[in-house]
């Protein structure tokens, strides 16, 4: 059990004969969207007014929560319908384009008496969702808890010829808005990973950028440009559906992380971060 730090809850749940429990779920996407839903069969408010209300039924496996540096996961079956939307695109081609994956999940559960009054809320798991199966009605995935972060590599930074930053990151030091564009798509092709635009920033110039769309059926999606040329976006993965002529984003242009395009391109070699002179393993030898 999870300590609720609520002295008067913990006494009535270890001495209540008889309690009605709800899971809560808390999902918060990487583009900022953020998903309340009822596992039990009414809406729940809580005093710190969060709403979660009936959605899509859930199924989950047992919490198995172990001592140690051991990483515990839960794996949760969504059962969705055209009428659940993220926004106004039905949730389960939001799932497909990877709008669930790396989202932070929480499952709390809300206690009640046998006459239905709430009496408190307790967490039980917390944790980042992989990535998404979408079948027919359904959406599965797992969480993974915290614990999962202490898997990463070490050492953190290496002796290599790319940059070590992250193009706009604190230690790159650009400023988004500075290099932002702004655009409205003006022609498709009918597939879901191309669009034209007014834009006529030389050929390659978006090339590994991101571009966040502002309105349309896409509204809030960011995807990796993989190619820009004579104003046309190529993405690398798929938008959730063909946009509209008129339907307005934001893009930023992107980095390849060598030494030329961060002086050529940006004129921010002084925070260059990469060992591009490190001779290869060959000619050491």
């Amino acid at each position: 059990m999870i300590d609720t730090g609520d002295p008067a809850f913990t006494a009535w749940l270890s001495s209540a004969s008889k309690v009605i429990r709800c899971d809560l779920w808390s999902i918060f996407t990487r583009t900022g969207v953020a998903l309340y839903f009822s596992g039990g069969d009414v809406d729940v408010t809580l005093p710190d007014a969060r709403s979660f209300v009936r959605g899509p039924g859930f199924k989950r496996s047992r919490i198995k929560l172990s001592a140690g540096l051991q990483v515990d996961k839960v794996d949760v079956t969504m059962f969705v319908t055209a009428a659940h939307t993220v926004g106004s695109v039905p949730m389960a081609h939001h799932a497909r384009a990877g709008g669930f994956d790396g989202a932070g999940v929480a499952l709390d559960w809300a206690y009640f008496d046998e006459g239905g009054a709430y009496q408190g809320v307790m967490r039980k798991f917390a944790g980042t969702a992989g990535p998404a199966e979408v079948e027919p009605g359904q959406i599965r995935f797992e969480v993974r808890s915290e614990i999962a972060l202490l898997q990463t590599m070490l050492p953190k930074e290496v002796y290599q010829p790319a940059c070590l930053n992250q193009v706009y990151d604190s230690l790159c030091a650009l400023n988004k808005p500075t290099w932002q564009a702004s655009g409205a798509v003006t022609g498709t092709n009918g597939t879901l990973v191309w669009l034209q635009s007014g834009l006529a920033q030389a050929n390659g110039y978006f090339d590994l950028g991101v571009l966040t769309f502002t309105s349309g059926v896409n509204a809030g999606l960011t995807r990796t440009v993989k190619a820009y040329a004579g104003g046309a976006f190529q993405f690398a993965r798929p938008m959730l559906a063909v946009p509209t002529n008129g339907d307005t984003f934001i893009v930023r242009p992107g980095c390849d992380r060598t030494l030329a395009t961060c002086t050529n391109k940006f004129n921010n070699r002084l925070r260059f971060r990469g060992f591009p002179f490190v001779p290869s393993a060959e000619t050491v030898i």
